[in-house]
Formats: C-alpha cells, sequence, structure tokens
C-alpha cells in the first residue's frame, strides 16, 4: 500500500511515506533529486534539443505556407500586417500554453492519447468525441500534404523541363502516393525516419529565408520587384503582386480566414502525449524507494488528494524539460510564422496562394529548391501524421467493436484504405489553404482551444484549494478560452466555407 503524506509543499521537502512490511521509510525531495541527476548524466540536453527539433517539425507543417493568404482574403493593403503579427503572437503564446496544459495532465494521468486523457480526466463515455476531432484533424492535415505535394511536384516538372502527363499534379499524387508515402507509413517503427526531422526542419528554416530574400522590401533587386521582370512576364494574372485595391479590414468576417490558418498553423496537440513521453525519464507521478535506496516507478494510490499531486508534479524534472521543449518550440514556430506571413504577403499582396511558393515563378531556381525541401519535408512528416490519424481511427473502431487491440494487417488495411480515401480528395480538391483554413478553425480551436481547457476545469474542480489564486485566474482564463474557441469554429468554419464556395457573399 502506497500513499501520499500531505505536507506544504513550499521550501520543505516532500515525504513520501511507504508502508512496508510494517515499517515505515520517509524519502525526502532531495532523495528524488538526487536520483534525477544521476538520469541526467546519461539523458540531457541534447536529447531535450533533439525533441524541440521534432516539436518544431510537428507544428510547421504545410499550414505556415497558407498564412500569407489568410491576411490577403481581408486586405491587400501592407498596413493590415502588424494587427496579423500581433494576432499570430498572441495566438502562438496561447497554443504554447494549452500544449503545455496538456502535458501537466497528463503527467498526472499517464494517458498515450488525447482520448485516453479525457476518458480519465473528464468523461469515458464521451471520449471518443475526443478521437474522433483527432482523426478529423489528422486526415484534413494529410489531405493538405497530399493537396502540396501535387503541387510542388508539378511545378518542380515544369521546371526540368517535362510536358503532358508529367506536369499533372494528379500523376505526382499517385506516383508519390504509391511507391513512396505508402511503404513509409507502413514503417513498424518510425524511428528511421528521425533525420528527416532535421531535415524538415532545415527545409522550412531554408523556405524562410527564401520568402524572406526574394521580398522586395528587403531586397530591392528582387526579381519580383518590377512589372517588367524576367520572371514577373511568367507569371499569370493570378500570381502577379496586387496591393491597394481593397482593405475589409480586421473587423470584416473575412479577418475569421487568418484566425483559422493560424489555429492550424499552432497545432501540434494531439502529439503532446507522445512528446511527454518522449521526454520522460521513467519517472511517474508518485515514486517509491527501490532496495538500493533509489527510485522506482508507482502509480499515484487513488486517494492522493490531486492538489497535493498537481503541486508535487509540477516541480518534476520531465515536466521541467517538457515546459523546456514546448517554450523553444512555439517560440521558433512564432517566428517561422510571422517571417513567411509577413514576408510573403509583402511579395505578392491580395494575390497570394493558398500555397505560397505557387506565386513563384517555375523558372525561380529558388523556389524550385524551396519547393523541393518542402517536398522532402513533407514526406518525412507525412507517416507521423497518418500513424496518429490511424491511431485515432483505430481506437474508435476498437470502441465500437469491443476490440481492445488491432493485429498488423489490421494497420495495414487502415493505412491503405485511409491513403486511397486521401488521394482521391486531393486530386478533387486543389486549394490547400481552404482545407487548413477549414480544419484550423473547427478542429484546431477545439483541440487547441476547448478541450484542454475543458480537462483542466474537470481536474481541477476536484481539487481541496481551488479557491487558491493562481488555480482560480487559470479556471477563469480556460472559460475565456472555451467560448473564445466556439466562436472561433463556429465563425471561422463558416467564413471559411464562404470564402471558398461563395465569395461573393463576403464582399
Amino acid at each position: 500500500m502506497y500513499s501520499v503524506s500531505q505536507t506544504p509543499f513550499e521550501d520543505k521537502d516532500i515525504m513520501l511515506n511507504r508502508k512496508d512490511a510494517g515499517n515505515d521509510r520517509t524519502i525526502s525531495k532531495s532523495t528524488i533529486t538526487n536520483k534525477s541527476n544521476k538520469r541526467d548524466k546519461f539523458i540531457g540536453n541534447s536529447e531535450t534539443t533533439a525533441v524541440t527539433f521534432n516539436l518544431i517539425k510537428a507544428i510547421a507543417g504545410s499550414g505556415v505556407l497558407a498564412l500569407p493568404s489568410g491576411i490577403a482574403a481581408m486586405s491587400d493593403y501592407g498596413s493590415s500586417l502588424f494587427p496579423a503579427i500581433a494576432l499570430m503572437t498572441v495566438l502562438g503564446g496561447i497554443s504554447a500554453y494549452t500544449f503545455a496544459m496538456y502535458g501537466r495532465l497528463v503527467h498526472v494521468s499517464q494517458a498515450k492519447s488525447l482520448g485516453e486523457l479525457w476518458e480519465k480526466k473528464k468523461n469515458k463515455r464521451s471520449a471518443w468525441f475526443v478521437s474522433f476531432a483527432s482523426f478529423l484533424f489528422c486526415f484534413g492535415a494529410c489531405l493538405s500534404y497530399s493537396i502540396l505535394l501535387g503541387d510542388v511536384s508539378s511545378s518542380m516538372a515544369q521546371t526540368l523541363g517535362g510536358s503532358g502527363i508529367l506536369t499533372s499534379r494528379h500523376f505526382w499524387i499517385i506516383l508519390l502516393t504509391t511507391f513512396v508515402l505508402y511503404p513509409l507509413c507502413n514503417l513498424p517503427s518510425l524511428l528511421a525516419l528521425a533525420p528527416l526531422s532535421l531535415a524538415g526542419v532545415a527545409a522550412v528554416l531554408m523556405t524562410t529565408m527564401f520568402i524572406v530574400f526574394r521580398c522586395p522590401f528587403v531586397n530591392p533587386g528582387s526579381p519580383y520587384a518590377a512589372v517588367g521582370g524576367t520572371l514577373m512576364k511568367t507569371l499569370s494574372a493570378i500570381q502577379l503582386p496586387r496591393f491597394n485595391t481593397f482593405n475589409n479590414g480586421f473587423c470584416h468576417p473575412s479577418s475569421l480566414i487568418l484566425l483559422g490558418m493560424a489555429a492550424s498553423a499552432y497545432l501540434g496537440h494531439f502529439t503532446a502525449p507522445n512528446f511527454y513521453h518522449s521526454v520522460k525519464r521513467d519517472e511517474c507521478a508518485v515514486p517509491s524507494t527501490s532496495d538500493d535506496g533509489g527510485i522506482d516507478c508507482i502509480t499515484a494510490a487513488p486517494e492522493v488528494d490531486p492538489s497535493f499531486q498537481l503541486k508535487a508534479d509540477e516541480s518534476s524534472v520531465v515536466l521541467k524539460d517538457f515546459f523546456k521543449v514546448t517554450i523553444g518550440g512555439f517560440s521558433a514556430v512564432t517566428i517561422i510564422n510571422c517571417f513567411i506571413m509577413a514576408f510573403g504577403f509583402l511579395t505578392f499582396g491580395g494575390n497570394s496562394s493558398g500555397v505560397i511558393l505557387n506565386n513563384y515563378s517555375t523558372f525561380d531556381s529558388g523556389a524550385t529548391v524551396c519547393r523541393f525541401l518542402t517536398a522532402i519535408s513533407v514526406i518525412g512528416g507525412y507517416p507521423f501524421l497518418m500513424s496518429a490519424c490511424r491511431s485515432e481511427f483505430l481506437v474508435l473502431w476498437n470502441l465500437r467493436s469491443g476490440r481492445t487491440t488491432a493485429s498488423r494487417m489490421m494497420e495495414k488495411r487502415t493505412t491503405f484504405f485511409m491513403l486511397l480515401m486521401l488521394t482521391l480528395g486531393s486530386m478533387l480538391i486543389s486549394n490547400a489553404g481552404f482545407v487548413i483554413g477549414l480544419i484550423g478553425a473547427i478542429l484546431g480551436s477545439a483541440i487547441v482551444y476547448i478541450f484542454p481547457s475543458l480537462l483542466y476545469l474537470a481536474y481541477t474542480g476536484k481539487m481541496v484549494e481551488t479557491k487558491r489564486t493562481r488555480i482560480r485566474v487559470e479556471r477563469m482564463f480556460c472559460r475565456l478560452l472555451i467560448l473564445f474557441g466556439i466562436v472561433a469554429a463556429f465563425a471561422g468554419g463558416s467564413v471559411s466555407i464562404l470564402s471558398n464556395c461563395f465569395p461573393h457573399l463576403l464582399i
């Protein structure tokens, strides 16, 4: 029988009592710290840095390339850029906060997925809805990836002198899905793709630098600075820069498109349990002594007061590392998002495409390199998204069928079926910006703002110290996030559909 003695947490040691064969043994916080320091000799800052790069790669997907079109949907005036950057910065901070909140809740529950976390902390019967939302978002993200692969591959084929079917985006979608994506998504372990995560981060950084350098405001000698330039002559009318023709302002419904895209551009929250467990150092919520005087992992006793457990857990080395990863990852992604959004928009204005790389000429060698790197980045990230999508689907399938696990053959069949649906969808839908804006507005708002807030309110509602100032403030903020998420989901989703299907209604 293991229990935690509830002593004050401030400057005193956490005392953990264990009754073993009638003998009481006491463990101090300093003992736990010493054990953690021993583990730090083997797992240090290098691992945390590697996990941070993985988080950057997980978040900075195709959504970032759609951000300039989010501004273009409401205005082609340069002055619209400043409130857009402010919005992206604020939402980046909120997204980092809710990602960290997922980590805190995973730490005290040891859940392996958002669905399992919801089941443990909120309501078992409604846990399927979280899995369903995560599945739909991952599926939508994979769809935008497939569309992006078709676009960049066909553009590269044109640059290399291809013609006919070789320049067809449909051809490249089918080819890459059949011979590249399907085998990668069926790998028994995705560890082999770890080098591609670093390559993906490098691709995002190089694409960012290219977009900045090609911007006429940064480089007056840019080939996109003069209408009569060599590369400008190769662009179609919808690719040419367009400025100072309309300005709806941030109060116009069209501004909600950028809000939805922002939620998608910061969304990696469904991977929060995975990232928590990737920095976990064999440490559980409540430790116990081992025979050699060290610390073993055990499960917290049900009778432990949640308020004490939350305070003790948040001092954990695991959570501290998780917070470092969260701050580093989201800070880097916020900078990347703002740079691509700002300088992409300042280059093409109101004609910024749903994938900003589509605006650049197929004869632009720099753009061709970025397209190639983007394709590599997307191919490297696709199996991770597919794995999350497949896992959530199988969770739903197991709930329906009453099974507890899925066979390897079932996983392969699920992958085949999903890739088939994604291939058909990406051939029918060509606007990746629409997909990113729609799933970001509806599903992104739910996963980023609504779900973590509901989980935190449910968990802290059981605490005996809910009147503490910090908890009261945080609970109030969570209620505001829920309201914000609901408005962003319904309003942003509606505007995204109207903008793509009935644009005349937004004029």
